[in-house]
């Protein structure tokens, strides 16, 4: 599939809304062309400050990555990321406004600008000395683990989702999680975790950690995960049929009466909720889709 988007991409044929993700990438660093300033609008205030100051540390241990979904568009995922790592006291620091999209859709599309985009936005990574990467995005992950280190060979850095970096930080007994109000809860396996990865069981293990949760299991789940139907650049694509296949999603977290889809992955979130808003609301009943990061901060000592 990768080889003929590429082919298609050099003859021209790559959908207009395709096309119009690169532009705003290439035009604003972020596939929403938002304004770089409010990168950081979803930072909590001290912080926030701190980087409106230009007081961020410059350099640090941790480097934390938050992708273009969690800055721009979704209120909760990055503070959620950030109090489980101040209660483990974490040296961390971010690129603050100079963070920019990390090419995933971009290759994704077959667009040959992906190279040149992936040595620059290395270049900013390094720059802040950290031995370790951490974001909270499952795109921004895969593209970091395994898309850059084909193109640029070895990062020289050591790359974390939020999902195996909390549970690391759970095992070594730097983080603590208290009990959370009784609640069923399932978690969907995105495909760039589950699929590319086979993180299947670390995401588990930090929800049966957390007392008060009762965890169920989706019939399709791991490998034979449905994918949410955002995924492959379909949303941008075609929108109708990546919510439709998110209801279908949102269905199988309700057949076994779960009340709250977790997953990894911000673009995961926003299309779950979005399919579940596109079930009937006597169907759906009060289901809720939260990010791990959320579940962990309400939970995080």
């Amino acid at each position: 599939v990768e080889g003929v988007r590429k082919k298609m991409y050099k003859a021209g044929l790559a959908p207009e809304a395709v096309l119009g993700v690169r532009d705003n990438i290439i035009k604003t660093g972020n596939v929403f062309a938002s304004a770089k300033a409010e990168r950081i609008s979803i930072y909590p205030a001290a912080l926030r400050e701190k980087a409106k100051k230009g007081e961020l540390k410059p350099k640090a241990e941790t480097l934390l990555f938050m992708g273009c979904v969690p800055s721009y568009l979704d209120m909760k995922m990055v503070p959620s990321l950030l109090k489980p790592l101040d209660a483990a006291k974490v040296d961390y620091t971010t690129l603050s406004t100079e963070e920019g999209c990390c090419g995933f859709p971009i290759f994704l599309m077959g667009s040959d600008e992906f190279d040149a985009h992936a040595r620059s936005t290395l270049e900013r990574i390094k720059a802040t000395g950290a031995k370790e990467l951490v974001t909270p995005c499952a795109g921004c992950y895969k593209t970091f683990k395994k898309i850059y280190p084909k193109v640029l060979g070895d990062l020289g850095i050591e790359v974390y989702h939020s999902v195996n970096y909390i549970e690391k930080l759970i095992k070594e007994g730097k983080l603590a999680l208290k009990g959370v109000e009784g609640q069923k809860v399932t978690y969907h396996d995105p495909c760039d975790l589950g699929r590319a990865f086979q993180m299947f069981e670390e995401p588990r293990n930090i929800l049966k950690a957390i007392p008060g949760v009762e965890y169920v299991e989706m019939a399709r789940n791991r490998l034979q995960a449905r994918c949410c139907g955002s995924g492959g650049g379909l949303s941008a694509n075609n929108p109708e049929m990546a919510v439709q296949i998110a209801a279908e999603r949102v269905r199988d977290a309700l057949a076994v009466g779960a009340e709250v889809i977790v997953s990894g992955c911000a673009a995961c979130k926003d299309n779950l909720r979005k399919g579940a808003k596109a079930i009937p609301k006597d169907e759906r009943g009060k289901i809720k889709v939260m990010d791990i990061t959320e579940i962990v901060a309400s939970a995080a000592a």
